[in-house]
């Protein structure tokens, strides 16, 4: 019975805006490695609610880790 309620308060949901920060500002890694990348996404709805999640490659997360192990 709760998943019928949630799925009615998701259908009234409504967006206003999305944003993807790597469509703006490029790649991270020199601005060229699309694949070596990770992004925020920006959801805005029409009742002013504001939603964020970051998003990674694969190969960003081995590369990040490595970075991170480098510098130990």
């Amino acid at each position: 019975m709760a998943n019928c309620k949630m799925l009615h308060v998701i259908k009234k949901m409504k967006i206003k805006q999305i944003t993807i920060e790597s469509e703006s500002k490029g790649a991270i890694i020199g601005g060229k490695e699309f694949i070596n990348d990770n992004s925020d996404i920006f959801v805005e709805l029409e009742n002013g609610e504001k939603y964020v999640a970051t998003f990674f490659t694969y190969q960003n997360i081995e590369w990040l880790r490595k970075k991170k192990s480098d510098h130990r």
